[in-house]
């Protein structure tokens, strides 16, 4: 082998060596930094989730409270109509005054909060 080609072979070599070991290098890190970063957004996401499923669960903690406490709500006599077992047409406007109390405090309290499709009573 001439010394030319040795030459160009060594000097090949030497250049391509460095670069080799500077393209893995930077490729462990990019993927140490990508799955680093990848569990800190995931993280914050799970722990933003967290926050909206604790704030959803203390709102309806705090309309529970509230209906409740309603006067009509709290007073409920014993002579109220039942609608477990047979099926029944459900008209509380016109079973009792008790019964249109309580309907209409809750239809109040639904036309207030758009987000709720239903309100019920069960004891």
């Amino acid at each position: 082998m001439k010394i030319r080609s040795k030459l160009i072979a060594t000097y090949t070599v030497a250049t391509i060596t460095p670069i080799i070991i500077i393209c893995i290098v930077m490729a462990f890190k990019t993927i140490n930094q990508s799955y680093d970063g990848f569990i800190e957004n995931t993280q914050k996401e799970i722990h933003q989730i967290n926050n909206a499923f604790n704030a959803f669960f203390d709102q309806v903690r705090k309309n529970v409270r509230f209906l409740s406490e309603m006067p009509a709500v709290k007073n409920v006599p014993l002579e109220i109509t039942n609608y477990i077992g047979s099926p029944k047409q459900a008209n509380a406007r016109t079973n009792s005054p008790a019964e249109a109390a309580i309907h209409a405090a809750y239809l109040t309290f639904i036309q207030t909060h758009n987000d709720l499709l239903y309100v019920y009573m069960g004891g």
